[in-house]
């Protein structure tokens, strides 16, 4: 009978030990459960990156961190789609940015090449992944407080994380086809794109250009052509993209200008 009144005592506890819980184990539909786990799914590519760089199987991290790109993409679209938004989604979306754009990429710079320069090749990686917090911390400020936007919605106050990340990884890529490795590339490449990560620089951005109705056969017809060639030759079309993002910058400076200019006027 002993066993028994154990039994007993503890399923007539049970109620008051779970009480303070019961308000936190409501059910969750699964509506509100996918744009998190599109997050979750990117954060993990990102994670997945760094060991790949410690076994030197670059292009498979180079992959993950572009993979991670991809789903970063989709979370926020449909969190709007499925009217799910949330402060949560928000802020853990800013967390996997951080790591899977700020973090590994500096890591996978450093293991690539950057470790030849020591201490001084580590700070360098130090710097990217703080301009990355930064370039975050403030895109996270202007949307928590609202505050109102100087330029159009097809401008970018300096370069986003996502276009930072794969412009640190360039010389990686640039390794891919021409089989060349540079430390001062690399270190370049990281220092530069810190500094317009975190600068107040316009540059393009493409979800928030209005094409007109009769150029968008030519929009579509360019889009498949890109996809054909990121198909058949990822690495060289990638390349292509990071300069041709960065040709843009002379061009989104101008645009920047006259679009300020007319404004006041």
């Amino acid at each position: 009978m002993l066993p028994k009144r154990k039994k007993k005592f503890f399923f007539k506890r049970r109620k008051k030990i779970l009480a303070p819980f019961q308000d936190h184990l409501k059910p969750v539909s699964l509506r509100k459960l996918l744009p998190n786990s599109v997050t979750l799914l990117a954060l993990c590519m990102g994670l997945t990156a760094i060991p790949f760089g410690v076994d030197k199987s670059w292009k498979h991290a180079v992959a993950s961190v572009l993979i991670a790109g991809v789903l970063d993409g989709l979370d926020g679209p449909i969190a709007r789609f499925l009217k799910c938004s949330s402060d949560f989604g928000a802020e853990l979306d800013s967390l996997a940015d951080f790591i899977n754009f700020g973090a590994a990429p500096a890591l996978l710079c450093y293991f690539f090449v950057l470790h030849e320069w020591g201490r001084f090749g580590w700070a360098i990686c130090l710097f990217f992944a703080m301009c990355s917090g930064l370039r975050l911390a403030r895109f996270n400020i202007q949307r928590i407080t609202g505050s109102n936007r100087t330029m159009p919605s097809y401008f970018s106050v300096g370069v986003p994380v996502t276009i930072g990340s794969l412009l640190a990884l360039t010389p990686i890529i640039y390794s891919f086809i021409f089989k060349q490795k540079s430390v001062v590339f690399q270190a370049l490449c990281l220092i530069i794109t810190g500094i317009f990560m975190v600068s107040r620089f316009p540059t393009f951005v493409a979800k928030g250009l209005k094409i007109p109705v009769h150029y968008s056969g030519v929009i579509v017809l360019a889009s498949l052509i890109t996809l054909i060639f990121g198909w058949v030759m990822p690495w060289e079309t990638l390349l292509v993209a990071s300069l041709a993002y960065v040709g843009s910058w002379p061009f989104s400076w101008k645009a920047a200008q006259r679009s300020q200019s007319f404004e006041h006027s």
